[in-house]
């Protein structure tokens, strides 16, 4: 089962880093430590991403770091039911909020132009998406000493 207060405070860990914010080193270790205990597979992934993503946003160079953040964006704003403004503009996302997000389904594109990249640099998503996988098996197997269930991470 689980625990609500594991799941609130990724939550808001979640929220800190789309808003460019940096969490303290101490509450990652915090869920990473929980994360051991009895969490199911599923919680255990999400905090190996979520301290995937903090530490590759920790250490990124800019150009690094603002892909990061349109793939947020992206991945975030397609969670929920499509909510969009009509006339959206997705360069007035200034430093949006994960319920801002929500809703939004953006394209690529439109991610890539909220944070000032190149909306045609579809490089940018792939390179991105393999820097975030390779972190997150480095960092699951620094949090629970072994690889990650083949069950878990098939297709992701």
């Amino acid at each position: 089962m689980t625990r609500n207060w594991e799941s609130e405070e990724r939550l808001e860990v979640w929220d800190l880093l789309l808003r460019e914010e940096t969490p303290a080193r101490s509450v990652l270790e915090h869920l990473a430590g929980a994360a051991r205990g009895q969490s199911s597979d599923e919680e255990r992934l999400s905090t190996a991403m979520l301290v995937a993503v903090a530490a590759l946003l920790g250490n990124a160079r800019r150009a690094a770091r603002r892909n990061l953040m349109a793939l947020l964006r992206y991945r975030f704003s397609q969670l929920g039911a499509k909510s969009r403004p009509h006339g959206l503009d997705p360069r007035e996302l200034a430093n949006p909020d994960m319920l801002g997000l929500m809703g939004l389904h953006l394209t690529w594109p439109e991610a890539m132009l909220s944070v000032g990249g190149n909306p045609a640099d579809y490089t940018a998503l792939s390179r991105t998406e393999k820097a975030v996988r390779a972190e997150f098996l480095t960092q699951w197997g620094r949090i629970y000493g072994t690889t990650p269930p083949d069950s878990l991470t098939h297709g992701r």
